[in-house]
């Protein structure tokens, strides 16, 4: 029997929901205010990482291997400023 996305999603929510609910977590009195003053509230997360983790340091060429550590370098000092 193959499974689809979308019931993978599903029977994964409904696990976690049970799981949540058996532990008595949704129970709790401080867990059932916080969610009930959340309702309707509307928030905006924006994370910076300014030369935290990017695309070019993520996987780094160790070695000079056909010049990829010359690319490498050349990508990440080609910006306004540049870390150096």
């Amino acid at each position: 029997m193959r499974i689809t996305r979308r019931q993978f999603i599903q029977r994964t929510g409904l696990a976690t929901a049970g799981a949540l609910w058996g532990s008595g977590l949704l129970g709790n009195p401080f867990v059932r205010q916080a969610l009930a003053d959340t309702i309707g509230d509307r928030y905006l997360v924006v994370f910076f990482l300014d030369g935290g983790n990017d695309g070019l340091n993520t996987v780094v060429p160790h070695d000079n291997v056909g010049g990829l550590r010359t690319a490498y370098e050349a990508a990440r000092n080609t910006g306004s400023g540049g870390l150096r």
